[in-house]
């Protein structure tokens, strides 16, 4: 009990033939302990040698030994609880206690859908995959037995609309006869397209010198290659592939699209976006347009706006828009998300067909969110690419063609 054990010692066997004993001591390592020859002590756990010596009426002494070994109590019962149960949306805060057993827990927690903690008592978790009910085990040890307790509550997760990770990578173009009226309105170039953005919009020059690869098994090879053939008409010099855009440049915004252009080549009140739809011998039918990575720290609501006006004014010029999500920015996920949400959203608001590059290159971008290439070159396509500028070339190749298909033959 409480580490000790009450013992009563017994020497009354003890004799002396030619007289009487007068006293008797019970000692410990040389450490009396006890006198009489029935006394009680208390002993702690462990094993414990005990002396008990008697003398005689005349003097004489005699020593005998005896072992007591006492054993630690029995513990009682370990058990597991779960204290505190807590959910806000998605994350549940846990915490649990124990009882009995040796009192040296460990604690470890399994939430029902592979993610698993062993870090104390108390834990919190976010559930990312959709489904359930996941049931949440806490089990504690105390080096010798295993104790289990469920949460009072199971935990069922159901899909949340997600804009830019529900969005098709390619637009179904039956959705779009609105652009019908655009090209028919006259004035394009079908067979020329341009782009418009910053840094991180697609480069397709090295479509331009008809020299590429398709896989042979590509499904797509003949789409692919009608549509790279038709781009690289002659313009007067280079073609769709080769041009140099006005309307590119490296860091730009929304609203830099929209600024002044202040060239040459351009009139006085044209903006950068406008000068690139009217350059004389160019008038492209298609306009890409792949701007936001540098508006990140934007106003999502400003953005927006900005992004409807480069969509109208393409509109206006009848040309036809296709508008890009800005690709996976590391470090950046919650940003990116915003921008993208609200490039789906000036997209939707004026009938305009979506390139979804975000989905389309998740996992292909590196450290920078600048997309990975294929060794062998950015014209090298074939479904099953893993390099993200190729896998994102191939897609708007084949999107174009979607374009040539339905709206401008």
């Amino acid at each position: 009990n409480d580490g000790v054990e009450p013992v009563v010692l017994d020497g009354t066997v003890s004799s002396d033939p030619d007289g009487s004993l007068t006293a008797f001591s019970w000692s410990e390592n040389g450490a009396e302990i006890a006198t009489g020859t029935q006394p009680q002590i208390t002993l702690p756990v462990g094993v414990h040698t005990l002396t008990l010596t008697v003398t005689d009426d005349q003097g004489a002494t005699a020593q005998d030994t005896v072992t007591v070994m006492v054993e630690q109590p029995a513990p009682d019962p370990l058990v597991a609880s779960v204290t505190t149960f807590e959910r806000n949306g998605d994350t549940v805060t846990v915490s649990g206690s124990a009882t009995g057993g040796t009192g040296q827990y460990t604690y470890s927690w399994d939430f029902g859908d592979g993610q698993n903690f062993a870090d104390g008592p108390q834990a919190a978790v976010t559930y990312t995959q959709h489904g359930g009910p996941y049931t949440i085990t806490l089990t504690v040890s105390d080096g010798i037995s295993l104790a289990t307790a469920v949460a009072p509550e199971t935990i069922t997760v159901t899909a949340q609309a997600n804009p830019v990770a529900d969005r098709p990578i390619r637009p179904n173009l039956d959705d779009y006869s609105n652009l019908q009226n655009i090209y028919n309105a006259g004035g394009r170039n079908g067979q020329a397209f341009t782009i418009a953005g910053d840094e991180f919009a697609p480069d397709l020059e090295a479509f331009g010198d008809g020299n590429y690869t398709i896989s042979p098994d590509d499904p797509e090879a003949a789409a692919l290659t009608a549509t790279i053939d038709r781009f690289n008409t002659d313009l007067g010099g280079f073609n769709s592939f080769t041009r140099d855009s006005v309307a590119v440049n490296t860091g730009w915004t929304a609203q830099d699209l929209l600024a002044l252009a202040n060239l040459d080549t351009c009139n006085p009140d044209d903006s950068r976006l406008t000068c690139e739809l009217n350059m004389a011998g160019t008038q492209p039918a298609v306009v890409v347009i792949s701007v936001g990575r540098n508006d990140l720290t934007t106003d999502p609501v400003v953005f927006q706006a900005q992004m409807e006006t480069i969509i109208q004014t393409v509109i206006d010029a009848n040309a036809l828009p296709l508008v890009l999500t800005i690709p996976p920015v590391p470090g950046a996920e919650s940003e990116a998300q915003t921008i993208n949400e609200a490039i789906l959203a000036a997209a939707d608001n004026l009938t305009v067909p979506v390139f979804n590059q975000w989905r389309a290159l998740s996992g292909l971008v590196d450290g920078s969110g600048v997309a990975t290439v294929d060794p062998t070159g950015a014209d090298v396509l074939s479904a099953n690419s893993t390099f993200g500028t190729n896998v994102r070339n191939r897609e708007l190749l084949l999107i174009l063609s979607d374009y040539i298909q339905k709206f401008m033959n």
